[in-house]
């Protein structure tokens, strides 16, 4: 506990709608450690789906295409229709990964509300979105919330080269239709001299691109844009500075399940709409 806190006259407990009777501080420990192993996997899987969705190419898992080719002539070229769905955007991966930070932490509040006598209110913005959360939750939370910053400068973001609009499910852009055409290469003559009595006319062959169809595709990405990424910057930003600001007020209670990691959480995806 960093620093002297200042002597309080009364106690405040939480809230009951964020707290519950909890299990002795030597189970919690145990699940700790589980928690934090859990969070580590989901911040490793996150980031390399994050850094698929930087490829090029629509093979990501943040890629999907949905390409069709429509010939001029009846009698032209067929070419079967090129699908890919994609499976999973940024808002879908990180809510999936705020999940395991939500649960670790109401773990850390909740052990942490066992050892400690600081409570502090978590303000944003001149609101008080936290009530009573112990000091070493807020300090804890800085490191958690630091990691979820980290997190959140890999987002890959949309080529701003492209004009991309956003499509009929959430999180998803969509680029095109982009028509492009099927060409074949077709030889013929070229009188280049009529033929005399004597001599026999001058022939070239010459090549020319002929068009057979075209191609109507339609790009889908499951990135965000540099805005959207900036916003959660920000929001958490604003986060880690509240925390660090609201280590300075104590109590005492029992040992109670702390719920906060909703809340906090909730800011986030809050951005993700």
């Amino acid at each position: 506990m960093a620093g002297k806190l200042p002597a309080l006259r009364f106690f405040i407990l939480p809230n009951k709608e964020n707290t519950q009777m909890g299990k002795p501080l030597h189970t919690l420990l145990v699940v700790h450690d589980q928690l934090k192993e859990r969070v580590a996997k989901m911040i490793s899987e996150t980031l390399k789906v994050f850094k698929g969705g930087q490829a090029k190419v629509e093979s990501g898992p943040l890629k999907g295409i949905d390409k069709s080719y429509t010939p001029i002539s009846e009698d032209g070229m067929k070419f079967e229709p090129v699908k890919k769905n994609l499976i999973t955007t940024v808002p879908e991966r990180l809510n999936f990964t705020f999940d395991a930070f939500e649960a670790l932490f109401d773990h850390v509040a909740t052990r942490d509300l066992t050892n400690t006598t600081a409570f502090a209110d978590v303000e944003v913005d001149g609101t008080v979105i936290l009530k009573h959360i112990p000091v070493d939750t807020l300090i804890e939370g800085q490191k958690l919330l630091t990691q979820i910053r980290e997190l959140l400068k890999e987002i890959p973001t949309l080529d701003g080269s492209h004009d991309w609009k956003p499509s009929e499910k959430p999180g998803v852009w969509m680029l095109g239709p982009v028509v492009t055409y099927y060409r074949t290469k077709i030889t013929k003559p070229l009188e280049m001299a009529p033929a005399t009595k004597e001599h026999k006319a001058q022939i070239k062959e010459i090549t020319e691109d002929v068009i057979q169809g075209s191609y109507f595709t339609k790009y889908y990405d499951g990135s965000m844009t540099s805005a959207a990424q900036e916003a959660l910057l920000a929001e958490c930003d604003k986060l880690i500075a509240a925390f660090k600001e609201a280590q300075k007020i104590a109590n005492s209670v029992e040992v109670l399940n702390l719920k906060v990691g909703a809340v906090i959480l909730g800011r986030l995806r809050a951005k993700l709409q």
